[in-house]
């Protein structure tokens, strides 16, 4: 699916065979820092989650495609991801001493129903909000951890203050009203 501008997005992936992708804590920090060279150009995070074995990310999109410099051609967030993909992957293939892909061929990214009209999106707000609260529980339902800020790897304990964010746009998820998730 194209990623279009002023929509939402839920990215994800997964290892092929559903095998991990992240093997210590220095990968997932890569994988960090990949979607932000990668996505963070394109977009406001709204939240993400990295699991031992696949990853998601819920984002706005307010650029369809970037020039990087004077040199460079535009690239679009489409194949940004892609590349980031492929970055991430050549590093730990290289570290790991293998070859081939670490993910499935195809990412997911699925849009947040809207309904358009002229100059105007409207984002069903409650599945947002599902799709967010479901990012942010991905370690608790997987049985990782009993409280989803007790996982290092997502936007929980960034939206909570709790940490500096590091991907996220607080401004952007006020102003979705996006609510965290009840941990009781």
């Amino acid at each position: 699916m194209k990623l279009e501008k002023d929509n939402i997005f839920h990215i994800y992936n997964q290892g092929n065979n559903r095998r991990r992708i992240f093997f210590e804590k220095a990968h997932y920090n890569l994988f960090i820092s990949k979607i932000k060279d990668y996505i963070v150009p394109y977009t406001d995070v709204l939240a993400w989650c990295l699991m031992p074995n696949h990853f998601h990310i819920l984002v706005y999109t307010k650029e369809e495609k970037i020039t990087l410099n004077s040199v460079t051609k535009e690239r679009t967030i489409n194949s940004s991801i892609g590349i980031m993909l492929r970055s991430y992957t050549t590093t730990i293939n290289r570290k790991m001493g293998w070859s081939g892909s670490l993910f499935r061929e195809e990412t997911k990214a699925k849009i947040i129903d809207i309904n358009q009209t002229i100059n105007t999106n409207f984002y069903d707000a409650a599945q947002l909000q599902e799709c967010y609260n479901y990012i942010l529980l991905n370690p608790v339902k997987a049985g990782i951890v009993n409280n989803p800020a007790n996982w290092e790897f997502s936007s929980f304990k960034d939206t909570l203050g709790i940490i500096k964010p590091r991907l996220i746009n607080i401004e952007k998820i006020k102003e979705f009203d996006l609510i965290l998730p009840n941990i009781d």
